[in-house]
């Protein structure tokens, strides 16, 4: 069980280890705490695969965030480009003769050698989940129905498989979602019903890569692109987009849940 999901008083403001663990011993006693899954077998090791890979993706940005407050505090900022542009080679290849004092120099090329150690990581955790998937025929078959999705691709295919498990273990269509925290929040009473923003609960990254996968969505499937219209109308200018987008993520959950389980390719 999530500890975000463990019962908790109002009234407990007083938290140490031998309070929680009293507390943790008379929830399970009493069943209150529901047990969760973790991947086991080649499951287990995928999600260990796309753990790394993300680790060396976060080290990429990272590092190209440190190269630009360097700039930046160097007064070099004329050199920075645009935060849309790739960083090709022929841009790392400028900053490694960027004029700049020795000390500016040294600290630079120590982060540009960090920045390729990480693409080079990188690129070999992918390749190495590429082969991993090859050689194991289910994970590669829903890796399949998956990429049939618009908007997802091997990256996003490999870290839903790596994060959920075993797609038979699903047990109904908002499992997905709520493990995303792309759910709404809830406060209704009576006939009065509100729903406020997403839980934000659940995994970060695939939450993250679902939200990039819908932005695709909604150009390649005309059934999501007029669902996310039709969502954006009804709020404010300001918010509409972000609204509607996210309803699209929540949406495709539920589509992923159903490929998964029926074991077929998406047919728009």
């Amino acid at each position: 069980m999530s500890p975000l999901s463990i019962p908790k008083a109002p009234n407990e403001k007083v938290k140490t280890n031998r309070i929680d663990s009293e507390k943790l011993a008379q929830d399970l006693k009493s069943g209150s705490l529901r047990s969760i899954r973790v991947p086991q077998g080649e499951y287990r090791q995928l999600r260990c695969l796309v753990k790394t890979r993300e680790n060396y993706s976060q080290l990429r940005k990272a590092t190209k965030q440190r190269i630009k407050a360097l700039l930046l505090s160097a007064h070099l900022d004329s050199h920075i480009k645009d935060d849309y542009e790739k960083w090709s080679c022929n841009y790392i290849n400028e900053l490694k003769q960027l004029p700049c004092g020795d000390a500016v120099r040294q600290s630079l090329d120590m982060l540009l050698s960090d920045l390729q150690y990480a693409r080079e990581q990188t690129l070999a955790i992918h390749r190495r989940l590429n082969t991993f998937c090859k050689n194991n025929a289910a994970i590669d078959q829903y890796r399949r129905y998956l990429q049939s999705i618009p908007g997802i691709g091997f990256i996003v295919a490999t870290t839903i498989l790596g994060k959920i498990g075993d797609p038979q273990n699903l047990r109904n269509p908002r499992e997905i979602g709520a493990f995303t925290g792309l759910v709404p929040t809830e406060k209704s009473t009576g006939d009065a019903i509100r729903r406020g923003s997403i839980t934000h609960l659940g995994n970060t990254t695939l939450r993250f890569l679902l939200i990039e996968a819908a932005w695709v969505a909604i150009r390649r499937d005309i059934q999501l692109h007029q669902f996310y219209h039709r969502i954006k109308r009804r709020h404010h200018p300001k918010i509409a987009a972000k609204k509607a987008i996210t309803a699209v993520a929540r949406k495709l959950t539920l589509i992923i849940y159903r490929i998964l389980k029926e074991q077929r390719m998406y047919i728009p």
